[in-house]
């Protein structure tokens, strides 16, 4: 969110898995009870093979597909009325990114809206449990596919890294380094959703809500709704729609920007909006509040000085060349050292708040700065 991320290339696939989402649906709209051949007229008799293979294991991995065949009689029970509005629902929201700019759009899908609504919710999760490790076999998507290789939540956090190869370094949340996680991905990092699945199941495969986070924004994150999301006193703050920060269509750095000013207790880092007529103060607020960010940069600002650290050093080195280091010499080597951070944003760690830092002490640290590189 606060980098720029481009959609997964496995747009194709996800969508294929929301059409068993929605076709689960209509089912459920036209039977009042399970039968494997009803059910396989709708999804496909290959996908409803593949559940039964793995209905009567007692696998972990196949733990949500006992569940589902569990709690479908439930959905299935609900009243008709119901369980048409649950599909319309679920058909409205998954157009929610082109409504980005409309104040007025709001999510139909809540799993608290109806009886149908909550069997519901536990059903559409299911589907994205399904990816798991083992993920979907080749058989049931062969026609989207077009290989024998089955398809995974692997394969979505591979669709990501093809079309955003800096998430292989850096957060795009906080833009700390992925080798932080500590969560023992071998990617090092978790995928999740950005509007969570348990408030928002209706989008629980869509590809424009998954997001690459590390472990620690995951954790501060949690079950928090980026359109109100909750403070320490559990207070709810609300956001606009058409300004909620989103990392595909509106990430932090495109409209917001990172500034710092110098108060007696020290320097303070905060985000303001780069339109001054158009303040985003409930989207800052809500950007702090589901990830931490500016203050956890703060815990981190060692590390953010050893990068200007290093960078200013590498600079004087290539210009200064025996050269006295004089006021003159000096700002361009600091002007070489932001531009060469400001280039490294998204992809290199902790390079945007030390980058911007760097832009900010330039003006007003610079005699600082000249002393403690010139002694």
């Amino acid at each position: 969110m606060l980098h720029p991320l481009n959609p997964p290339c496995s747009r194709r696939e996800l969508g294929f898995l929301i059409g068993l989402q929605r076709k689960t649906l209509e089912f459920s709209c036209t039977f009042k009870t399970y039968n494997d051949a009803d059910y396989a007229r709708f999804v496909g008799v290959d996908f409803v093979t593949w559940l039964n293979s793995r209905r009567h294991t007692t696998l972990d991995q196949d733990k949500s597909v006992r569940k589902f065949f569990r709690d479908m009689p439930g959905l299935l029970r609900c009243d008709p009325a119901l369980k048409n509005q649950v599909l319309s629902d679920f058909i409205h929201d998954q157009s929610f990114y082109r409504f980005f700019t409309d104040p007025t759009f709001h999510f139909l899908f809540a799993p608290s809206k109806s009886p149908a609504h909550a069997e519901t919710t536990k059903i559409l999760i299911y589907f994205y449990d399904f990816l798991g490790i083992a993920g979907y076999p080749a058989k049931v998507m062969s026609h989207i596919l077009g290989s024998v290789k089955g398809f995974c939540k692997n394969d979505v956090v591979e669709g990501f890294e093809a079309t955003n190869p800096g998430i292989q370094y850096v957060c795009p949340c906080c833009d700390n380094a992925f080798t932080d996680s500590g969560n023992g991905n071998a990617k090092g990092y978790t995928l999740e959703h950005y509007f969570p699945k348990s408030l928002y199941p209706s989008i629980c495969l869509h590809p424009y809500n998954l997001i690459p986070m590390c472990s620690k924004c995951n954790d501060v994150k949690g079950q928090n709704d980026p359109l109100s999301p909750k403070d320490h006193y559990n207070t709810l703050h609300t956001v606009s729609y058409a300004d909620v920060f989103h990392p595909i269509y509106r990430p932090v750095r495109s409209i917001a920007e990172l500034l710092f000013r110098s108060t007696s207790g020290g320097e303070v880092m905060y985000f303001a909006s780069k339109d001054s007529l158009r303040p985003l103060n409930p989207s800052i607020t809500a950007y702090e509040l589901l990830y931490d960010i500016p203050p956890r940069w703060k815990t981190l600002w060692k590390r953010v000085d050893k990068r200007v650290d290093d960078e200013i050093k590498r600079a004087l080195k290539s210009l200064a060349r025996g050269q006295a280091i004089d006021p003159g010499l000096f700002d361009r080597v600091l002007q070489v050292a932001i531009e060469e951070l400001e280039n490294q944003c998204g992809s290199e760690y902790l390079s945007y708040p030390a980058f911007r830092w760097l832009s900010w002490a330039r003006i007003n640290k610079f005699t600082d700065l000249y002393s403690s590189f010139s002694a």
